[in-house]
């Protein structure tokens, strides 16, 4: 199960293909836990497959070296930890995965701009999760959600500061509709809005 994910992962950062990838990449927050659908079932197998195995050693050896592959480990981990319902750990690792895709699509060397689906789908799943982990603990603070903000904050500045005009092909702007959606989904989640002044 480990070694056809990761040929797949593989496949689609060689091809540049961000919709496969964002759905590698993605936790199973849409998939209900009781369900026994064919979706949650591989992640299910594929989670307890990782308990099983030093899988950040057969993810280094295997992976195309890139801080686009870097996430996967990251990724994989906050899966584990999210299907044993240890939200804090899944935001956690979550957190690294997205620092690591931030940090690729920052680049200046290549044309990054086909990795805007994974950045949406990683953001979407840090607030998600996020929301989790401080309903679990009951923190009426929202502790993990307000930490977020801020590690989601740097994807917009990454954003905003792309001088490329838009219909140039690697203007990194593409994203920055998708990146505002999940700050004011967080703005208002926590009832800070005058965040966005």
């Amino acid at each position: 199960v480990l070694l056809a994910y990761l040929t797949t992962v593989n496949q689609s950062i060689a091809a540049r293909h961000g919709s496969n990838y964002s759905k590698l990449l993605s936790l199973p927050i849409d998939i209900n836990k009781n369900s026994q659908s064919q979706s949650h079932q591989q992640f299910q197998r594929l989670a307890e497959k990782l308990k099983r195995t030093d899988y950040s050693r057969t993810c280094e050896s295997m992976l195309i070296k890139s801080s686009a592959s870097s996430a996967v480990i990251h990724s994989l981990a906050a899966l584990a930890a999210y299907v044993d319902g240890d939200y804090a750990g899944a935001y956690r690792h979550q957190n690294l995965s997205y620092n690591a895709i931030l940090d690729y699509f920052a680049s200046k060397d290549e044309i990054t701009t086909w990795i805007i689906p994974v950045l949406v789908r990683v953001s979407n799943d840090l607030r998600v999760v996020a929301e989790m982990a401080d309903e679990k603990d009951e923190d009426i603070n929202n502790k993990y959600l307000r930490e977020s903000l801020g590690v989601l904050t740097k994807g917009f500045t990454v954003v905003a500061k792309d001088r490329s005009p838009v219909n140039q092909p690697g203007s990194k702007k593409l994203a920055i509709f998708a990146v505002t959606n999940v700050l004011f989904k967080i703005y208002f989640r926590v009832n800070t809005l005058q965040l966005c002044g």
